[in-house]
């Protein structure tokens, strides 16, 4: 695992994936977070509430690590198993969907939130042929025969204050800032879908901002790499 030597205070979060921070502290406050559990942290950058030294130190923000096994036999069956059921979703996504999409990265574990917006006449997916492969270059994707095009809009994570104690450790996203403003999508591959998001997992918290259920993270997550 990256940084494991440097690293401190370990959950386990999921099989493959850890919590750790660079820095330990046994506070009254994380005392008690190391008893609970990942549960017991909040926001996008995993902090303890109540800890004294987390709140303007980022070495005492818990962040993802990836301890997945990535070499020797059986690795690729993970990928296998993510872009499979990324294919067998994407023809359900309708526009005005809301999807969550792995984040690609060997060190940590993420998804995020983006909404489908319809780009192929009414529709926000398209299932590419051999002659439509390299369609999308010029957005930093490409397709291979039988993979889907997916119309989206990324929503970056943001820090919202915690309602209550039982909100701890959801996500909150708003519209990315590097989104097009002339309406144009950004073009997605299904291989990166892992679930369309229920509509009672999301709630809109303020103007622009939602607030995404723990449940509905851990169902995307499960089907990561």
């Amino acid at each position: 695992m990256v940084g494991i030597q440097s690293s401190y205070q370990y959950f386990f979060r999921r099989a493959g994936e850890v919590l750790g921070r660079k820095a330990p502290c046994w506070c009254h406050a994380c005392t008690k977070a190391s008893l609970t559990g990942p549960v017991a942290l909040h926001g996008g950058g995993f902090s303890v509430t109540g800890c004294h030294r987390g709140r303007n130190d980022k070495y005492y923000e818990y962040d993802s690590r990836c301890c997945k096994v990535l070499d020797g036999p059986g690795t690729g069956e993970p990928h296998k198993r993510a872009n499979g059921h990324g294919h067998e979703l994407a023809p359900r996504v309708n526009a005005g969907d809301w999807i969550l999409v792995e984040a690609w990265d060997d060190d940590e574990q993420e998804v995020y939130l983006a909404k489908a917006a319809a780009h192929f006449g009414q529709k926000c997916q398209r299932k590419t042929t051999a002659s439509q492969k390299n369609r999308f270059p010029t957005k930093g994707v490409r397709f291979t025969k039988g993979e889907y095009a997916i119309a989206v809009q990324y929503y970056d994570k943001v820090d919202a204050p915690l309602a209550s104690s039982s909100r701890r450790g959801e996500q909150h996203f708003q519209l990315g800032e590097d989104q097009p403003t002339d309406g144009t999508p950004m073009i997605l591959n299904s291989t990166e879908l892992r679930s369309i998001v229920p509509v009672n997992d999301l709630v809109e918290v303020s103007d622009g901002i939602w607030r995404l259920s723990r449940s509905a993270e851990e169902e995307a997550l499960s089907w990561c790499r």
